[in-house]
């Protein structure tokens, strides 16, 4: 059987419960999210956010702003808002 975009991105989703439904994606490196995800795994991690509500990404630490904005990206045009 053929690996999907995200199996082959290294990607697992684990369902964590709760009434939001949220899930934990690991095995994903989301600095390299850009060069490691394609279009087709995109919409597929965007359907896994719609089925689950709630994405944890955990040990994710040294993301720079950048690179989250650059993740960010990929999901859509993004507003700045202002500190409260």
């Amino acid at each position: 059987m053929a690996r999907s975009p995200l199996q082959q991105s290294g990607l697992v989703v684990t369902p964590l419960g709760g009434a939001a439904g949220r899930a934990r994606g690991g095995g994903i490196d989301l600095r390299g999210v850009d060069r490691a995800v394609d279009d087709g795994a995109m919409r597929r991690l965007r359907q896994v956010f719609l089925d689950h509500c709630v994405l944890v990404f955990p040990g994710q630490q040294t993301l720079t702003t950048d690179e989250f904005v650059t993740f960010s990206s990929r999901w859509g045009e993004s507003r700045a808002r202002a500190a409260i």
